[in-house]
């Protein structure tokens, strides 16, 4: 019988679909402090520079919650998940200072984004409140 390894990494997927319409209008990005809350100024670079922004923030969100939801820590703040393309177009996610890596897949039509991540599930949340915290805890979290 082969002994369990307590130290296997455990793998996660995170899944997430945004509504492009609930995105204001690009013309109001500037006043809106919720492009400047959720992402970083090269991914409102980025976003701004195609013709319809509101697609490419929509993919980019849902990959920041694909990828809280693929490594279990939902107290990671927005901003800190950086979604950036390699020269080859293919999206990075960069999680703060962690290093964490996480793949990650985007797509949108004219009226949602869709975005599904796969990384290793982090086992600093369980302890990062001096207590087990449950994967209910964070949401639900599927593993």
């Amino acid at each position: 019988m082969r002994k369990k390894n307590r130290d296997a990494k455990r793998r996660g997927i995170g899944i997430d679909m945004q509504l492009i319409s609930d995105f204001p209008r690009y013309t109001a990005m500037s006043r809106d402090r919720f492009y400047h809350s959720v992402f970083t100024e090269k991914e409102i670079a980025y976003c701004t520079a195609k013709a319809d922004p509101r697609q490419h923030f929509a993919a980019r969100r849902a990959g920041k919650n694909a990828a809280r939801k693929a490594i279990g820590d939902q107290f990671f703040d927005l901003k800190e998940i950086e979604i950036t393309n390699e020269e080859d177009g293919h999206p990075i996610v960069k999680i703060g200072s962690t290093g964490k890596k996480v793949i990650i897949s985007l797509s949108h039509t004219d009226t949602h984004a869709i975005a599904i991540a796969y990384g290793n599930v982090s086992t600093g949340i369980y302890r990062r409140f001096g207590k087990k915290i449950s994967s209910a805890d964070c949401g639900g979290i599927s593993r």
